[in-house]
């Protein structure tokens, strides 16, 4: 997956306008973000990269770049 694959799951999931994420989005500032939002993101994740992310991780997690991060570079194309 790319990494712009995955801004657009997310913010398809999110509901969000398609190119409104991107490697410096804040999480915690995206409109409407919640728990729901976490575990949307986290299902994403071990959907798509088989890896799994607890809400703890989500401390450590502020933007999408910590988030691709967390995934690993090896994941992506």
């Amino acid at each position: 997956m790319k990494k712009q694959e995955l801004y657009s799951l997310i913010a398809d999931e999110l509901n969000l306008e398609d190119g409104s994420l991107n490697e410096t989005s804040v999480l915690f500032d995206i409109q409407g973000w919640d728990s729901m939002s976490i575990l949307v993101i986290m299902t994403i994740v071990d959907e798509n990269f088989g890896i799994t992310l607890s809400a703890d991780d989500f401390t450590t997690i502020d933007t999408i770049k910590d988030l691709e991060e967390k995934i690993g570079a090896e994941n992506f194309k």
